[in-house]
């Protein structure tokens, strides 16, 4: 029988749900120092459209289709990228604005590991790509 060190055996994050713009919901647990989030969104929807100075983050998709478009906002650098799930994982650092648009008639989920909590006071405003829940 292994010794008993202290540690728990099993350990349960229960998400936040945040629901408050439309579109889309976000479900937030704290790790440790890493914050996981959910975000679930609706058919053909566009979020984010903003940039963080302190924020590092990691993004995949697992079910529907999205589309993230980046932009360096300090040197207007673009990118896009369309991910569907298991393809990629994509590192969005400090500095670069994102939007993204679900591309399916159809809910789409994106997963996100940052060292800061979305919806924080380190979320800066920038269009990226107007606003629309339209194909």
């Amino acid at each position: 029988m292994a010794p008993d060190n202290g540690q728990k055996f099993i350990t349960e994050y229960l998400f936040a749900s945040d629901g408050e713009k439309p579109g889309r919901v976000l479900d937030t647990c704290r790790v440790g120092e890493v914050f996981v989030t959910r975000m679930i969104m609706n058919p053909y929807v566009v979020t984010g459209n903003l940039y963080r100075k302190e924020t590092n983050a990691i993004l995949f998709v697992t079910k529907g289709k999205v589309r993230f478009s980046f932009v360096q906002v300090n040197t207007d650098e673009r990118k896009e990228i369309v991910l569907e799930p298991h393809e990629r994982i994509i590192h969005w650092p400090p500095f670069v604005a994102c939007a993204s648009k679900n591309l399916l008639n159809e809910e789409s989920v994106v997963y996100f590991f940052s060292n800061k909590a979305f919806r924080s006071d380190d979320d800066y405003s920038y269009e990226v790509i107007p606003a629309s829940n339209t194909p």
